[in-house]
C-alpha cells in the first residue's frame, strides 16, 4: 500500500479549496466574491494558524507533549471542518448550528477515551476539544464575513 506524503495532501487539499472558491464564483454575484475570499482568508487560513498556536500554547501550559504519530493530520481534519462549516453558513444551509453541535459531539466521542484515562490523556482530549471550539467560531466567523452579515473595514 502506498503511504502518503506531506506534499500529496497539500496538494489535494490545495485543490479541494480552489475548486470550493472557483465554485463559489458560479454561486455568488460577482460584487460578493472579495468577501468570499475575506470570509474563507480568515477561517482556513487565520483558523489553522490562531487553533495551532492556541493548542500549542494551551499544551505547553498544562504541560504535556502530544508529538506522537497520528492517523491523520489533524490540521488536515480543521482546515476541512473550517471549511465545509463556513461554506454552509456563507450558503445560508439550513441547520448549520445543529451540523456544529453534532460535530463537535462527534469528535468529543472520538476522543472519548482520552476524557476518560490517564491525567495525560485528558489533558489531550480537553486541548482537543478547546482546539474544535476555537476553530469552528473562525469558520462561523468567516461564514458571517462571505454573507456580509459581519463586514470588515468597511
Amino acid at each position: 500500500m502506498k503511504t502518503m506524503k506531506t506534499d500529496d495532501i497539500v496538494v489535494g487539499l490545495t485543490c479541494i479549496v480552489g475548486t470550493v472558491i472557483g465554485v463559489s464564483v458560479f454561486i455568488v454575484s460577482p460584487e460578493r466574491i472579495p468577501d468570499w475570499v475575506l470570509g474563507l482568508g480568515v477561517s482556513i487560513l487565520c483558523g489553522h494558524i490562531f487553533t495551532e498556536l492556541f493548542l500549542r500554547a494551551l499544551r505547553a501550559c498544562v504541560k504535556i507533549d502530544y508529538s506522537g504519530p497520528n492517523a491523520v493530520f489533524p490540521w488536515i481534519i480543521g482546515m476541512l471542518e473550517r471549511l465545509l462549516i463556513t461554506m454552509l453558513i456563507s450558503l445560508n444551509i439550513q441547520a448549520v448550528g445543529a451540523f456544529i453541535g453534532s460535530w463537535i459531539m462527534a469528535k468529543a466521542a472520538l476522543v472519548w477515551k482520552d476524557l476518560t484515562g490517564s491525567d495525560d490523556d485528558r489533558k489531550r482530549g480537553y486541548t482537543a476539544l478547546l482546539a474544535t471550539l476555537i476553530s469552528v467560531a473562525f469558520a462561523v466567523v468567516g461564514g458571517a464575513i462571505c454573507t456580509g452579515e459581519l463586514s470588515i473595514g468597511r
